[in-house]
């Protein structure tokens, strides 16, 4: 065991393990129903070499992957940074990867801070024929002196806030953070998009605007981006650097902040807050916070960095909090006062997802233990993990990351996949 788990939060975590069997049974609300036949396009054939490593794989076994390939939407943009030969790369507080369960792949997206680039293009990483595809290619990167040509200024849209390119996508763009997630209602990635470092002139416009919140939707399928418009109920001020994920429970994409709890029911398209930062104590997730959704035990698990430290070092403490669902309670249930044991949590160095056969969080530090790491949510226990087979790649490369629920495997694309328990047959 890592750091200090107090009696009263091993207890609380034993009940939550009693209430995830009743929610099982009695759900809040139906999971939003998701198509079983969906068509995704381009259609990709199965590698076979890449199908005997994922299907050969034990428990607690690693393999490298062999070269990834790119295919899709790659114009010249994206030829001039690279972005064909190995597909979009981790970015500046840009590492989530969000799944898609009716298209059975991860979707990215993010903007660099400017260096060498940043952009508003959308990728989606397919394991079976290891291949990224870029689904909406970039246009002009908003960190050079003319990135903003390709807006048209005196447009309607433009003068009522909705700042966009030409061909569609958002011209004002942030980091992604963990403010992105996948609607599989709406069949879209759904993330706010601001940027005080943009135009001036432009920026004014969509503080002004009635873009409100300035949310926009990817459409994987029309590879289209729209912006979300016309949202009801109380409205949340943009804020970055938080969390967004999809919770099927409550029907709708859960955005925790610095002022507390939002909702966003895209059906209805509209927003309500679920509660104020006050009343949930000290267990909301902190700023640079990594989140997860546990769907087995209808709870959010949320790991977040605190003390003395920065991101090139590492931070001298962290914690891990818990979300009840069904009672719209945040709790800390974990705390760690020995730096990297575990590792902080955070948006631009630590990925994190729920593997639900093995039914723990992975954590994959590629920057300061270089180290995979599980959290068991039933103990609130934290354990490094030393897998049997090649370690993970470090380095800026190997940052993105995710769980494929299909294949049962922690994937870094095009690089390396992980098994940490058998599926339960």
């Amino acid at each position: 065991m890592t750091g200090r788990l107090s009696m009263a939060s091993a207890l609380w975590c034993s009940l939550l393990a009693v209430q995830a069997v009743a929610l099982a049974g009695e759900p809040v609300q139906p999971p939003s129903p998701v198509a079983e036949a969906v068509k995704v396009t381009p259609e990709l054939a199965a590698d076979p070499k890449v199908m005997e490593i994922v299907d050969g794989l034990g428990e607690g076994q690693s393999a490298e992957l062999p070269p990834v390939k790119v295919v899709g939407d790659i114009n010249d943009v994206a030829s001039k940074y690279g972005l064909d030969k190995n597909g979009p790369g981790a970015r500046d507080y840009c590492i989530k990867m969000a799944w898609m369960p009716d298209r059975q792949r991860a979707i990215f997206y993010g903007a660099n801070h400017g260096v060498p680039h940043r952009l508003n293009d959308v990728w989606e990483y397919d394991l079976p024929s290891n291949t990224w595809v870029c689904l909406y290619g970039p246009d002009l990167s908003k960190g050079g002196k003319d990135g903003f040509s390709d807006v048209d200024r005196d447009s309607a849209e433009t003068k009522a806030g909705i700042i966009r390119t030409r061909r569609g996508g958002p011209a004002i763009i942030p980091h992604s953070w963990w403010n992105m997630t996948y609607d599989p209602v709406l069949g879209a990635m759904i993330t706010p998009c601001s940027w005080s470092m943009s135009d001036p002139e432009l920026f004014k416009l969509l503080q002004s605007g009635s873009h409100r919140p300035p949310f926009w939707a990817f459409f994987p399928e029309k590879k289209r981006w729209e912006p979300i418009l016309g949202a009801k109920g109380d409205l949340p001020g943009y804020e970055n650097a938080r969390q967004l994920e999809y919770v099927p429970e409550l029907g709708g994409t859960v955005w925790t902040k610095s002022d507390g709890m939002w909702l966003y029911d895209s059906k209805a398209n509209a927003w309500k807050r679920l509660g104020k930062s006050a009343g949930y104590g000290g267990g909301l997730p902190a700023r640079e916070a990594v989140m997860a959704y546990l769907p087995d035990r209808k709870i959010l698990v949320a790991h977040s960095r605190a003390g003395a430290g920065k991101p090139s070092a590492g931070y001298d403490r962290s914690w891990t909090s818990h979300y009840d669902i069904a009672k719209n309670e945040w709790k800390k249930v974990f705390e760690s006062k020995e730096k990297d044991n575990p590792p902080a949590g955070m948006d631009a160095a630590t990925n994190f997802a729920y593997d639900t056969a093995g039914k723990v969080c992975l954590l994959w530090d590629a920057a300061w233990t270089k180290a995979l790491w599980a959290y068991e949510p039933e103990t609130c226990r934290w354990t490094r993990l030393e897998p049997n087979g090649p370690p993970p790649p470090g380095g800026r490369g190997g940052l993105l990351a995710y769980y494929d629920q299909t294949r049962n495997v922690f994937a870094i694309p095009g690089k390396w996949v992980y098994r940490h328990k058998a599926a339960a047959k």
